[in-house]
């Protein structure tokens, strides 16, 4: 590696081992379910919810429905593997809500959808946060 314009060498010891598997399916599913299904439904979907809600703040909506969308492919993808009937529910239902969520923010007047970016964001965020917390 290179530091300062200098070239320098280093060996690692036994402990770290890199690995390149061509087959995804098979890193999916060394993955343990119980854990994982845990950490998507408390840990990323709260902290999705977070970064919506920043976006509703900032009156953002494409880009929060976009986070939401990005979500859940990426959720979908390793699910559909692993198969977690609790992330599926999640992924279907409480991402439906959530849009839903988005788009009903940002409906009606102006000043009144001024204030629901507020409300919203906030209760979002509060949700967000006291999800990952528990």
């Amino acid at each position: 590696y290179r530091h300062n314009d200098r070239i320098y060498a280093t060996a690692l010891n036994d402990s770290y081992i890199i690995a390149c598997i061509n087959n995804q399916k098979k890193v999916f599913s060394s993955i343990d379910k119980s854990s994982w299904t845990e950490k998507v439904i408390h840990e990323d979907f709260n902290r999705l919810k977070q970064e919506v809600a920043a976006d509703l703040k900032s009156g953002k909506k494409q880009r929060a429905l976009d986070k939401i969308d990005k979500y859940y492919g990426e959720q979908e993808e390793v699910n559909a593997v692993i198969g977690s009937a609790s992330v599926a529910e999640n992924l279907d239902k409480d991402l439906r809500e959530l849009k839903t969520f988005v788009n009903e923010t940002f409906q009606g007047a102006p000043a009144a959808v001024k204030q629901k970016q507020k409300t919203n964001a906030k209760a979002l965020q509060y949700e967000g946060y006291r999800g990952r917390r528990q």
